[in-house]
C-alpha cells in the first residue's frame, strides 16, 4: 500500500496523541479517576481537526465504591479542552485535534463471546452422542 506523506500524518499524529494522553492522565491529571483510564486506540480526522480517543480501564484493587465508566468517560470529555492546551504545550504541532472520548467495548464484547461459546461446549459435553445405526 502506497502512502502519501498526507495520509501518514493523522496516523503519526494519532501515535503522538495516544503516547501524550496516556501520560498526561497518568502523571499529570489530578482526576483520580482517570487512573484507571487506559488510552487503546486513536483516530485522527484527514484535516486534523478531531480526534476519537478509545479508553479502557485497568482493573484496580480498591476499597469502596468506585466511579462508573460513563462517569469517567463524562468527565474525560469535560477535561478534553483542559488536555487539548496541556498538548498544545509539548506538543510542536500548531494545531490540536478536538479530543472525543468514547468507551472501546470490544473488550467486553470478546468476553460476551467467549462466555457463550464456553456454554455451548459445556451443552455439547453434557449431551450423549448420537447413536450410530
Amino acid at each position: 500500500m502506497n502512502f502519501s506523506h498526507s495520509s501518514r500524518r493523522p496516523l503519526r499524529v494519532a501515535d503522538y496523541l495516544q503516547q501524550e494522553l496516556a501520560r498526561l492522565l497518568c502523571c499529570k491529571s489530578q482526576d483520580p479517576r482517570f487512573c484507571t483510564v487506559s488510552i487503546l486506540h486513536v483516530k485522527v480526522s484527514r484535516d486534523l481537526g478531531h480526534a476519537r480517543v478509545w479508553i479502557g480501564f485497568l482493573p484496580v484493587a480498591k476499597e469502596g465504591p468506585s466511579p462508573s465508566a460513563d462517569e469517567i468517560l463524562l468527565a474525560l470529555n469535560r477535561a478534553a479542552g483542559y488536555l487539548r492546551s496541556e498538548l498544545a504545550r509539548s506538543c510542536p504541532m500548531k494545531r490540536i485535534p478536538r479530543l472525543r472520548f468514547v468507551l472501546d467495548e470490544s473488550g467486553a464484547r470478546g468476553d460476551r463471546l467467549t462466555a457463550l461459546i464456553d456454554e455451548a461446549l459445556a451443552r455439547d459435553r453434557r449431551r450423549p452422542p448420537p447413536a450410530l445405526s
